[in-house]
């Protein structure tokens, strides 16, 4: 009865493992990709989607794994447009997608593109749309603060020269009056200043150490975003 027992686990155990959307057990080859792309369409894929449940972090901070994840799902997704970016015919077609919308397929590979990678290894596809949120946040919270530190010599300078103005000034008329202009610069360089919360400056920092992978993984996926965007007669001259 034990020898059955254990058996029975590991014909389980295997079953598990090989079923597709167990994490890092999923063929990559493109006849296998193509395969499904054909068999789960959109809607049956954001209807799988919508049955998992995922609870965001309260502190909003992105975790080393889920950092890892977001590299793992990216690296895939790319795999998945470029794939769908060799199916030239569907995206020329004029009556593709709903209504003769000749943008349909093309659109719904690229905006599902990573629910489905995440959703093939096993991660939980609305765990991978947070922590891509929380990374588009921190890289744009990141570039402003950059152009932040861009500007703001250039207001220092201003600032000095209104202060200098303010001084020489005898008629108090005009000092209060450039004194209001002081007041009202610093204001609006104060409103215009990004807010960085505690979770977003961890996030940042997190983000640093991973940078350069961050920058590959995105790039490759912009320009398979990109092919798959491209007209067929583009495609075949490029070929």
């Amino acid at each position: 009865m034990r020898r059955l027992s254990a058996l029975f686990t590991n014909v389980l155990l295997v079953a598990i493992l090989t079923t597709p959307g167990c994490r890092g057990n999923t063929p990559d080859d493109e006849a296998t990709i193509r395969e499904r792309l054909e068999t789960t369409d959109t809607a049956q894929l954001l209807k799988e989607v919508a049955k998992i449940p995922f609870e965001p972090p309260a502190d909003g901070r992105l975790s080393e794994e889920q950092v890892r994840m977001y590299l793992e799902v990216k690296e895939r997704e790319t795999r998945i447009l470029e794939v769908a970016g060799r199916e030239t015919g569907a995206a020329a077609a004029p009556s593709s997608g709903p209504g003769g919308d000749p943008g349909g397929p093309v659109m719904d590979d690229l905006v599902t593109a990573g629910l489905r990678a995440a959703h093939e290894l096993g991660y939980n596809p609305k765990e991978y749309a947070w922590v891509e949120e929380r990374v588009q946040e921190a890289r744009m919270a990141e570039a402003s603060q950059t152009l932040e530190q861009q500007l703001g010599d250039g207001r220092a300078k201003y600032l000095s020269m209104l202060e200098a103005e303010k001084a020489a000034a005898t008629d108090e008329a005009r000092k209060a009056e450039i004194d209001a202009q002081i007041q009202e610069f610093k204001a609006d360089a104060a409103d215009s200043a990004p807010r960085i919360t505690p979770a977003l400056a961890a996030n940042i920092a997190l983000l640093a150490q991973h940078r350069e992978r961050i920058d590959q993984a995105d790039a490759a996926e912009a320009r398979a975003a990109a092919s798959r965007l491209q007209p067929v007669d583009e495609q075949t001259a490029d070929e």
